[in-house]
């Protein structure tokens, strides 16, 4: 195995969070895990559906929502859960009361429906983000977020897609990228010339912001170019785009542009090793300052668990893949989701679900030309949050943020958390609930967290939001500390 190159440039990630499992597609063999949000919603009310066949099983299921994320599913409460060891962490079981507040709330008429993705900021504080659904044609919208003098906080509609005879994609999905030009890029997972989702690119101009399809995927046979994209894209240093699909083919794909337009190029697929032993469902990608690309993939590996993998180009042309952990049965780590790039190591959480546990962070880390993967913090307690999902942030004094999409103590069952853990001597991580979300402040946080160079922490949920109940964007601001 060639030598690791690890270096922070920036993180994306996404989990799978769908939208209805009636309007499931099945596209050469596949069963599409992606379909509209249905936002006939009741505060934590739990509706569970079964997930398409062949996708990992999630906990819960809410709003008629399928959550691909790995795991067995949750007994309707603290029922099923007993304590297990903690590896490497010592948890705090009392939430510690920090500033929260909901910054926007999703459903009103017009607007956004079901935010489904994290957050990107810009220079100004600005955040942006996805929806769903709602905006102009009920098929999802992007959106800014602008801080204001009095503290509150002004959406801009940027783009609603589904306009009639537009071409474009549908349903954005996995949250945006921006360049040093303020261009955005994304990805919608339907809708497009083959209704297998597009990779777009969003220019502001005097006249608003001006949506460019750069590519319809599914555009070669038996959608060998992918199908189904659900991440945002990464940057490369040429200022080509790379990214994942999901569904139909999973493939790890790289567009180009030329003065002709974008060229897309399938750099590695899926599941082309027998009983997938390269990985399946793969999540998205992030790229170290070496070029090099590292991702999750939810199913597959030698144990069938998921795997850790790395992209590198060869120097004489071409891409070598290479898996760099396993996760297997035996460890509590399965059904890896997001991973982050933060000094020189890679951290992620996984959502599998067992008989005492449902969930875990982990870190990996190089061990000579091998990597040594530990368990951070292992869910065994329902009250302090089950199945962590999306990318987690550090802030500038080394804490680690993230959310949960259930458990927690509001809503009976859990409607999510976020949570803080905190780096303690001897390689130890102390873990406290930050939040607990109940229904009418958001529900299901299942895309992550960012941080701001204030210290805020900011993040989305699928649901919940008084008083429309179709997700809130929300602000933390933790105590601020000595930084490091």
């Amino acid at each position: 195995m060639a030598p690791f190159h690890w270096a922070l440039i920036s993180p994306d990630s996404k989990t799978e969070t769908t939208r209805s499992a009636s309007a499931a597609r099945t596209v050469s063999g596949r069963t599409s895990n992606r379909v509209i949000l249905m936002m006939t919603v009741s505060t934590c009310k739990t509706n569970r559906v079964q997930p398409p066949e062949g996708a990992p099983q999630s906990c819960t299921f809410r709003y008629g929502s399928v959550r691909a994320n790995s795991g067995r599913r949750l007994s309707n409460g603290p029922r099923g859960f007993l304590l297990s060891i903690v590896f490497l962490s010592t948890a705090m079981s009392a939430q510690t009361k920090v500033p929260f507040k909901v910054i926007h709330t999703f459903g009103a008429s017009g607007d956004g429906i079901g935010p489904s993705s994290g957050l990107i900021s810009d220079n100004r504080g600005n955040l942006y983000g996805t929806t769903l659904g709602g905006g102009t044609n009920n098929t999802g919208i992007v959106y800014q977020l602008t801080p204001q003098r009095d503290g509150s906080w002004a959406e801009n509609v940027l783009y609603s897609f589904g306009a009639v005879g537009s071409g474009g994609g549908d349903n954005p999905d996995g949250g945006l990228l921006m360049d040093a030009s303020g261009n955005l890029y994304g990805v919608t997972e339907l809708g497009g010339t083959n209704d297998r989702g597009t990779a777009f690119e969003l220019t502001p101009g005097s006249g608003g912001w001006v949506e460019t399809t750069l590519y319809n995927f599914c555009s070669l046979p038996n959608c060998a170019d992918g199908g189904a994209p659900s991440y945002a894209p990464v940057l490369g240093a040429a200022g080509d785009l790379f990214g994942t699909t999901f569904g139909h083919q999973a493939v790890l794909y790289e567009l180009s542009p030329s003065v002709s337009g974008w060229t897309e190029t399938a750099l590695y697929t899926f599941c082309s090793q027998p009983q997938c032993t390269d990985g399946d469902f793969p999540n998205g990608v992030i790229r170290d300052a070496a070029g090099n690309l590292y991702g999750s993939a939810k199913k597959g590996g030698s144990q069938g668990d998921g795997v850790i993998f790395t992209l590198r180009e060869k120097p004489g042309g071409g891409w070598a893949y290479i898996i760099l952990h396993n996760f297997n049965t035996i460890d509590p780590a399965q059904f890896p989701d997001a991973i982050v790039l933060h000094d020189g190591a890679l951290y992620g959480n996984t959502t599998g679900c067992g008989a005492s546990s449902c969930g875990t962070i982990f870190k990996l880390s190089r061990s000579g030309r091998h990597a040594q993967e530990t368990d951070l913090y292992v869910f065994s307690n329902p009250i302090d949050g089950a199945t962590p999902q999306g990318a987690l942030a550090f802030d500038r004094f080394g804490r680690m943020f993230g959310a949960t999409g259930d458990g927690g103590s509001g809503c009976g069952v859990g409607c999510g958390l976020i949570f803080e853990m905190t780096p303690s001597p001897g390689g130890k991580w102390q873990y406290q609930v930050v939040h607990s979300f109940n229904g009418d402040d958001g529900e299901l946080p299942q895309y992550g967290v960012i941080t701001d160079s204030a210290g805020h922490v900011f993040g989305t949920t699928l649901g919940g939001g008084a008083p429309y109940y179709g997700g809130v964007v929300f602000e933390i601001s933790p105590p601020q500390l000595t930084a490091k």
